[in-house]
């Protein structure tokens, strides 16, 4: 059987080398709600020096040095599809129609028995960096996958997870800033608590164009549940006065420049689907357009018991149109048969779709809620405020 291994889409750093040497220091602050505002509660952390190594990682290759450096390694230039396993080819056919083509794949290793190859992804959507990683091994006289996906690339310390940063928005930095108060959000699960008695190390890069920060976090101890983490605030002093000196996050690659204002995140979308088809043989189904268009078939025997939150694009910056309605299945059910726009193409007995609109709004989230009753859907929009 062909074993894929999958590949953690994390986000974070290119830094190989120890902490800086410059005096910098951190102490701790207070807890603060969902609109960056601290709490009167005081908390006390440990604060840390870490002066040991930073490895980077993409899927399952470590790059030592403080920036990915793909142009060490040879350039892949046999044809692909000559590797890929029979049972893989028609996903291999429509990953290389959709971009996988545009990939310029280096040779991590190539031999008589394995070829490693890894590229980046040009024009990723989102602006960071972003990976394919893909390996076969030879065995007998057949090449068998063994790693195909992507990744982006995250900072490995042992011992240590990452935490995220944002500007506070009650600490205005200016050219005269020497002490730069940071809110930091742990990324790992923490079971939704603040870090106290575990250990925060911040590794910190002064240069003439940027003070560029890494917050590193204790790992949690035992088990741990994933709900959101709070976010605490923690000041950083610096070498010098700010200047036009730029903040970064360099915990993601590239760096992300803590901006001033803070801008508001981008919105979400969410949809939500209630009630069921009114027939068994009959399924609900949603579909979308805009990047990525497509549709989802929900369930072949009906939703009885189902309403909730469904899916979120984020951030939701286009314009799409979001579609419900019913189809029919066939004598084995449509579970199966049913995907992407063969659903849009399915069968419609039990009346005409129901469909809104939707406009990204700046400072806006929007749920969509689709509705089935007897043989119709109604769809409604409602926006809230993003914190």
């Amino acid at each position: 059987m062909t074993r894929l291994t999958a590949l953690v889409f994390g986000c974070v750093v290119v830094l190989s080398s120890c902490g800086s040497d410059s005096p910098t220091s951190v102490s701790d602050g207070e807890e603060t709600d969902g609109d960056g505002s601290a709490e009167s509660q005081s908390i006390d952390f440990e604060i840390v020096a870490y002066g040991g190594p930073i490895d980077v990682s993409c899927g399952s290759v470590v790059f030592p040095d403080r920036n990915i450096d793909l142009g060490i390694y040879p350039v892949f230039i046999d044809h692909l599809g000559d590797f890929v396993p029979d049972n893989f080819r028609e996903e291999f056919d429509l990953e290389w129609e959709e971009g996988l083509k545009d990939v310029v794949l280096r040779e991590i290793e190539h031999t008589g028995t394995r070829i490693h190859l890894f590229g980046m992804v040009p024009g990723a959507a989102d602006g960071r960096a972003h990976y394919r990683e893909i390996a076969f091994d030879l065995r007998g006289d057949e090449w068998r996958m063994d790693i195909w996906g992507g990744c982006r690339p995250e900072v490995k310390v042992n011992g240590f997870g990452i935490g995220e940063l944002r500007l506070d928005a009650t600490n205005q930095p200016t050219a005269s800033t020497e002490t730069l108060t940071l809110l930091v959000t742990e990324r790992a699960c923490a079971s939704g608590e603040l870090p106290v008695g575990r250990a925060i190390a911040p590794v910190v890069f002064e240069s003439e164009n940027a003070v560029d920060v890494l917050m590193l976090i204790e790992d949690s101890r035992g088990h741990a549940e994933c709900p959101d983490n709070p976010s605490f605030p923690l000041t950083v002093e610096l070498e010098a006065p700010l200047g036009d000196r730029v903040v970064r996050d360099i915990s993601v690659e590239p760096p992300v420049e803590l901006a001033w204002p803070i801008p508001t995140r981008p919105s979400e979308l969410s949809i939500v689907i209630e009630g069921a088809p009114p027939d068994d043989g009959t399924a609900n189904v949603f579909a979308w357009t805009g990047t990525q268009a497509g549709a989802l078939l929900l369930e072949s025997q009906g939703w009885s018991e189902f309403a909730g939150w469904i899916q979120a694009w984020s951030p939701a910056d286009e314009p799409r149109v979001i579609s419900g309605f019913v189809a029919a299945c066939g004598a084995d059910g449509c579970a199966e048969e049913c995907e992407g726009e063969a659903c849009v193409a399915a069968d419609r007995p039990l009346g005409p779709e129901c469909s809104a609109g939707y406009e990204p709004m700046e400072g806006f989230d929007s749920t969509i809620t689709i509705s089935y009753a007897n043989q119709t859907c109604t769809i409604d929009q409602q926006l809230t405020p993003i914190p």
